[in-house]
């Protein structure tokens, strides 16, 4: 974004241009250093799921990610992780070529095109084996009532 304000925002003065090299060279000297801030969210393992001691009862997961993205090192040791902790089947790893971070939201590539529907098909799969498990009656219709049950089950060993 900072490119695009740069290209086509209004023209800055001297001074704004000035404090904004003078910003940046204060974040870079403080990268320089190691002196990251950590957040609380970045904690959470939901947002961090490499900080677990264990991946044993995570659901399966699908993973796509471009190869030279900052988060590919993260994203192969996940998938690793998954396999060996858990089992081969537990992960679908999706490499890509070398597109960046963010690459499934570049609309004219196919390469975002085949991610975005492998997620989905991914998704659509784990849901449907999730909501088998939930036809009561086995008609292999799933009503309202099946479906709501299924989404609002309390997990293993929570108080009801």
């Amino acid at each position: 974004l900072e490119f695009y304000a740069e290209m086509y925002g209004p023209p800055r003065t001297a001074a704004e241009i000035s404090a904004a090299e003078a910003a940046e060279n204060d974040e870079e000297e403080s990268a320089d250093t190691g002196d990251l801030e950590i957040r609380e969210w970045m904690k959470d393992l939901r947002a961090s799921p490499l900080l677990a001691e264990t991946v044993d009862g995570m659901p399966r997961t699908f993973i796509a990610w471009a190869t030279d993205d900052l988060l590919a090192q993260d994203a192969m040791r996940y998938a690793e992780r998954m396999r060996s902790e858990f089992s081969p089947e537990s992960v679908h790893a999706m490499p890509m070529g070398p597109f960046g971070h963010g690459f499934v939201r570049l609309a004219n590539r196919p390469e975002a095109y085949a991610a975005l529907a492998a997620a989905g098909a991914f998704a659509s799969g784990a849901m449907r084996a999730k909501f088998a498990e939930t036809d009561l009656d086995g008609d292999g219709i799933l009503t309202d009532e099946e479906i709501r049950a299924a989404l609002f089950k309390a997990p293993p060993g929570a108080e009801e």
